[in-house]
This record gives structure tokens, C-alpha cells and sequence, in this order.
């Protein structure tokens, strides 16, 4: 009779080896659940604000519960950690970021927050002073110099009447500037990113630059409803307003030449945040409706739609 042929079992090591391929493969998908999660939740009821970090790779975005952050190289939007503060008149600098505005759910910090000062998106916030006093719609700071222009509407116990105030000292004193020439209510404040001197004001329908601090302004360009404006790292100022529809132009600071920049169509919105990326040409803007668009230096994309994130 012939011999049965023996059979070598391994039932043991593929059973390992198929739990060991489930436990990845659930990894994985609760990863890819949680990252998804994650992303449909990135949500802004309003939109205070928008800057780069140093290196151009991330951008933040402050909210009415804290700072939103898009990381350009991997197409994500997260919340950062941290306080999730009403941040207000939102300046973000080479090393962190100034602010005002209020304080979150759970916070031990005074309201109005006064002027603030991070050093880490989503860490500690340092008060720099008017804590319990002023909230500072309109704040700037210098991105390389950190100098810093505040306008207030009305006094306080270190700004004697309303107006627009300069300090070089992270807001230990500040300086009253003059507003004589100046038309129109102010719709923002933008600081030249190296030049400490050199500070441009919009109002409804003017851009206004001083070359002195603030000592004296001369008008730029009479755009009709100017609603936003940032410095380049290229000696230039972008402007964004609405003339009919909305309109981004860039004017050049050696001469005075202005060159607009094709921007998507929008129906009954304008720009009303922007900021340039400090390694490179791209940038980034916010609108009244909480869109936010950015330039990748080919095409504008849609990074938000409506308040809501936008997955790529």
C-alpha cells in the first residue's frame, strides 16, 4: 500500500500574517477616516485675517475659534492647538504673529484681549497691554521689523484720543500719528515688511503711504472702494477693492506704476484679506463671503468655499 503523502501545515503563521495585514489595513482607513474627519470639520463662521509663515509652506487664517492652517505642500487644512481666541486685526510676522480681539470658551485671559504677541501658531499668548481695555480692528505689523500701527476709535489709558498710534517697543509706548490729509474712514493698515519707516493707510476709496513713520501721507491711488492691501517683499503694495466688480492691483513703490492682477470673478464680493508669500511670488487672499483663494504662480485656486474647506 502506498504511503500518504505528509502535509506541512502552517495555519499559525498565515493567520499572522493575515491579522497582521488587517491591523494595517484598519490603521490605515481610521487614519484616512480621521484625516477626512478632520478636514470637513475645518469650518470659519468669519474671517479676521490671513498670513505665511517664514518659509511660505503654511498658511493661517484666524477664525471666531482660533487659527485655522493649510499646509501648501501636502494640501491640508487643520485647527491649530492652543486657545481658540477671537483673534481681531491680525498680523502675522516672520517669527509668530500680533493680534487683538477677544478671548475663547475656557480662556483665563482678559476681554478685549488688547494687543497680543505669539511666537508659536497655537501657543501661549503674551499680553503686550490695553488687555481689558481695546479691541483693535485694525493692526499691523512690520513682517521682518515687527513695528507696529494700531488705529482705535477712542481713547485709552496709552492712546489720549482716537486715531492712529506707531510703536517700536512692542506696545510699551506709542506715538500719535497725523491723519490731516487723510480722507475717508479707514479700511486698512498695512507695514512695510523690512523698512520700519514706510506705512500705507486705506481709507473708502484711497490708498495713503508714508515714507516718515506716519509723520506725513501722500496719496497713492484714488481706487474706488479700497478694501484691503499688503506689502511684497519686492517694494511693491497690493491693493484689492471693487470699481464694478472686485479688482487686485499691485503699484510699485520706486515709481508709482500700477499693474492689475487678474483675479476669479466674483459676483457681489470683493478681497478682503491678503497676503503675500515671502519666498515666492505666490498669493494668497480672503473675501467678504469667506472664500480663499490662492495663487500657485500658474492659476488661482479655491481653497474654501463659503466658510467651508476645500479638499484637494
Amino acid at each position: 500500500m502506498a504511503k500518504k503523502k505528509k502535509t506541512t501545515k502552517k495555519p499559525f503563521k498565515v493567520k499572522v500574517i493575515f491579522i497582521s495585514a488587517a491591523i494595517s489595513l484598519a490603521v490605515v482607513l481610521i487614519f484616512l477616516l480621521t484625516f477626512t474627519d478632520e478636514q470637513s470639520h475645518v469650518t470659519f463662521t468669519d474671517i479676521h485675517g490671513v498670513g505665511y509663515s517664514n518659509d511660505g509652506k503654511m498658511i493661517f487664517i484666524p477664525a471666531h475659534d482660533g487659527i485655522k492652517q493649510y499646509d501648501t505642500m501636502n494640501k491640508q487644512w487643520k485647527a491649530t492647538p492652543g486657545e481658540k481666541n477671537d483673534y481681531m486685526g491680525f498680523s502675522m510676522v516672520d517669527d509668530g504673529f500680533y493680534s487683538s480681539g477677544h478671548p475663547g470658551k475656557g480662556s483665563d485671559k482678559p476681554n478685549p484681549l488688547g494687543i497680543v504677541r505669539s511666537k508659536e501658531i497655537g501657543g501661549e499668548i503674551e499680553l503686550l497691554g490695553l488687555e481689558g481695555e481695546t479691541d483693535f480692528h485694525f493692526l499691523a505689523a512690520g513682517y521682518e521689523n515687527h513695528v507696529l500701527y494700531a488705529y482705535t476709535s477712542m481713547a485709552n489709558s496709552k492712546m489720549p484720543s482716537d486715531g492712529l498710534y506707531y510703536s517700536n517697543d512692542e506696545a510699551k509706548s506709542w506715538n500719535e500719528r497725523d491723519l490731516t490729509k487723510v480722507e475717508g474712514e479707514i479700511t486698512g493698515i498695512a507695514v512695510h515688511p523690512t523698512d520700519a519707516n514706510v506705512v500705507a493707510i486705506s481709507t473708502q476709496n484711497k490708498v495713503y503711504l508714508s515714507r516718515n513713520k506716519g509723520e506725513t501721507f501722500e496719496e497713492l491711488t484714488n481706487r474706488k472702494q479700497v478694501t484691503s492691501l499688503t506689502f511684497t517683499n519686492n517694494n511693491s503694495l497690493l491693493v484689492g477693492g471693487f470699481e464694478n466688480k472686485a479688482f487686485l492691483t499691485e503699484i510699485n513703490l520706486n515709481n508709482s506704476m500700477e499693474k492689475d492682477i487678474r483675479i476669479p470673478t466674483f459676483e457681489g464680493d470683493a478681497i478682503a484679506y491678503l497676503a503675500k508669500n515671502p519666498v515666492d511670488k505666490n498669493i494668497v487672499f480672503t473675501t467678504f463671503k469667506k472664500d480663499v483663494y490662492l495663487n500657485n504662480g500658474e492659476r488661482w485656486i479655491k481653497l474654501v468655499n463659503q466658510g467651508k474647506a476645500v479638499n484637494k
